[in-house]
C-alpha cells in the first residue's frame, strides 16, 4: 500500500546504506569508529539524539510521558542521595557532567560506567554525578553534513537529492583552500618551537619536536586540506546538536512531507522539570553543592545552560579544555556570577607546548581546539577564538570595574606539562585526573597551593578606560 510515511522509511533505508558505504571510504577523517553495541546504565542520566530527542539507551526515542518519568527518577534518585549524605553527617555534593564532540552513544555509556562506584559516587570523591551523553560522532556529524540536513532541518529526501552538489563542494572547498589551510597549520607547527612561561623547552625536545615535524610532513600535507574541506561542515553539524538540545520547538519548519515537531530539546526540558525539585531540595538542605562541569564542546553546552537557567545556582563552573568561544564566555559567566554571588569559575588549559604538539597518527598535529582555530572555525575576530587554548588569554580579560569581587571568582588554570598533568585535550575525562581537577576547584586551598606549576593569570583588567576626543579647530 502506497503511503507517503512508507515512501519516506524507503528512502530512510537506501539513505543510510548510501551514507555508511560514503562514510567508510573516509575512514582517515574518523578519530573514532561508532560501536553497535547496547549498553544499560543504571546510574542517573539522559541520553540525547542528533536532533535534540530524548533516547534510551538502547537508542530508541522516548515519549515525552516517559522522559517525564525518567526525570522524575533522576529526582527520586538526587532527594535519596541528599538524606543519605544527611544522615551521614556529610554535605551533599552534585556534578552536572556533559562531554564533549567526537563520541558515540554507546561510548558516552560506556564513560558512565567507568567512572562511577557501586554506590553512584564518582570514582573517589565524594561527588554524586548526573551525566548529560549526547551524540557527537563524527561519523553521523559528517553523514548529517553530506546527506541529510539542509536549511537546518532534517530531510533525507532532499538531502540525498543534493548530496553529489555537497560532497563536490566540500571537495573544491578541500583544494581551494589547501593554501590557506596549510599556512594557518604553519602557526601549529610553529608554536612548537616558543618558549611559553613555564614550558622553557631544551635543545633535546626542539630536535625531537623538528624530526616529528618532518616526519609527518608528507602525511599533514596530504590530509589536511580534506580535514579542512570535510571537517568544518562536520563541526557546524556538532553546533546544531547543541542548538537542538534547547530548542523550543526541534522541527518548527516542516517540509510538506514532514510533520512538526512540537518538542522542546531534551536538555531544555531536563532542566525545565529538574530545576524545581532541586530548588525544593535546598529550600530543606541549603548546604547542598552543585558543580556544572563541560569538558570542550560540553562548555558550550554550559553557556547555554546558564543562560537560559540563571536561577539554578552552581557552586563551582569548570571548563576543561573548552571548545566555547571568548564571546561566548564574555556574555556568559560574567553576568551568571553577577547574579550568583557565591558562585565560583574554573577554565583549564593544557601547555601550550601539549595544545600545539598533541600527536595524531596520520592526521595533522595539535588538539582539538587548535584545529578549530586554525581549520574549522577561523572567527574574524579575537573574540572568536577559543577560551581554552591558553595563548588567548590576553584577548578573554574582561572589565570589573562595576564588581570588584569577580576577578576573586574567575580563575584560568594553564598546566605546564608534566608527567601527572593532562597531556592532550581527551585526558580531562580521565579517570583520576579528572578527580585531581575537582579537587583544585573545591579546595578551599589556593590553586597554587595544589598545582605549584600551573600558571593562573588574572582575568581581569582593573583599568579604567580613558576616552580622549580631541577637537580640532581651524
Amino acid at each position: 500500500r502506497f503511503t507517503m510515511q512508507n515512501l519516506l522509511r524507503n528512502v530512510h533505508g537506501i539513505t543510510s546504506m548510501y551514507r555508511c558505504r560514503m562514510i567508510f571510504t573516509m575512514v582517515f577523517l574518523a578519530s573514532v569508529v561508532p560501536g553497535c553495541s547496547s549498553v544499560s546504565v543504571k546510574h542517573p542520566h539522559i541520553v540525547v539524539d542528533h536532533e535534540g530527542r530524548a533516547l534510551s539507551d538502547q537508542g530508541q526515542l522516548l515519549s515525552e510521558s516517559d522522559f517525564d518519568k525518567q526525570i522524575n527518577n533522576i529526582a527520586k534518585e538526587i532527594e535519596h542521595h541528599v538524606n543519605r549524605e544527611i544522615n551521614l553527617e556529610r554535605i551533599p555534593k552534585f556534578m552536572i557532567y556533559i562531554h564533549g564532540g567526537l563520541n558515540t552513544r554507546e561510548a558516552g555509556l560506556d564513560y558512565i560506567n567507568t567512572m562511577t562506584d557501586k554506590n553512584g559516587y564518582l570514582k573517589g570523591t565524594e561527588l554524586y554525578p548526573i551525566f548529560i551523553n549526547w551524540d557527537s560522532s563524527l561519523f553521523s556529524s559528517l553523514a548529517d553534513d553530506l546527506f541529510t540536513v539542509r536549511s537546518g532541518i532534517r530531510d533525507p529526501i532532499l538531502g540525498v537529492v543534493t548530496s553529489p552538489f555537497i560532497i563536490a563542494n566540500r571537495l573544491v572547498d578541500s583544494i581551494v583552500k589547501a593554501p590557506v589551510t596549510l599556512v594557518n597549520h604553519w602557526d601549529t607547527e610553529k608554536m612548537q618551537f616558543e618558549q611559553w612561561s613555564g614550558e622553557q623547552r631544551t635543545f633535546t625536545e626542539n630536535a625531537l619536536n623538528g624530526t616529528l615535524s618532518l616526519l609527518s610532513l608528507p602525511a599533514t600535507i596530504t590530509t589536511l586540506p580534506f580535514l579542512g574541506g570535510f571537517g568544518e561542515g562536520s563541526w557546524q553539524m556538532m553546533n546544531r546538536r547543541i542548538d537542538q538540545m534547547f530548542a523550543v520547538r526541534i522541527n518548527p519548519l516542516p517540509r510538506f512531507y514532514q510533520n512538526e515537531d512540537n518538542r522542546p530539546g531534551a536538555v531544555r526540558l531536563f532542566f525545565e522539570k529538574i530545576t524545581a525539585r532541586m530548588q525544593k531540595i535546598r529550600a530543606k538542605h541549603p548546604e547542598t553543592r552543585i558543580s556544572l562541569v563541560g569538558h570542550s564542546m560540553g562548555t558550550i553546552i554550559i553557556n547555554h545552560i546558564l543562560r537560559e537557567f540563571p536561577e539554578v545556582k552552581f557552586e563551582r563552573i569548570i571548563y576543561l579544555g573548552a571548545a566555547a568561544t571568548i564571546k561566548d564566555y564574555r556574555n556568559t559567566i560574567p553576568g551568571y556570577l553577577s547574579h550568583n554571588p557565591s558562585s565560583q569559575f574554573y577554565s583549564f588549559s593544557l601547555s601550550i607546548k601539549d595544545e600545539s604538539g598533541e600527536f595524531n597518527y596520520f592526521l595533522p598535529r595539535g588538539s582539538l581546539l587548535v584545529w578549530i582555530e586554525n581549520i574549522f572555525e577561523l572567527g574574524l575576530s579575537p573574540s572568536d577564538k577559543r577560551i581554552g587554548f591558553f595563548r588567548n588569554r590576553h584577548s578573554n580579560k574582561i572589565r570589573s570595574d562595576k564588581m570588584e569581587t569577580l576577578c576573586k571568582r574567575i580563575h584560568l588554570v594553564k598546566y605546564t606539562g608534566l608527567s601527572n598533568e593532562p597531556r592532550s585535550h581527551s585526558d580531562f575525562n580521565e579517570n583520576g585526573i579528572l578527580q585531581n581537577i575537582l579537587a583544585m576547584a573545591n579546595s578551599s586551598k589556593s590553586l597554587k597551593d595544589m598545582c605549584p606549576s600551573c600558571i593562573t593569570p588574572s582575568p581581569c583588567t582593573y583599568k579604567k578606560h580613558n576616552f580622549n576626543i580631541k577637537t580640532h579647530k581651524k
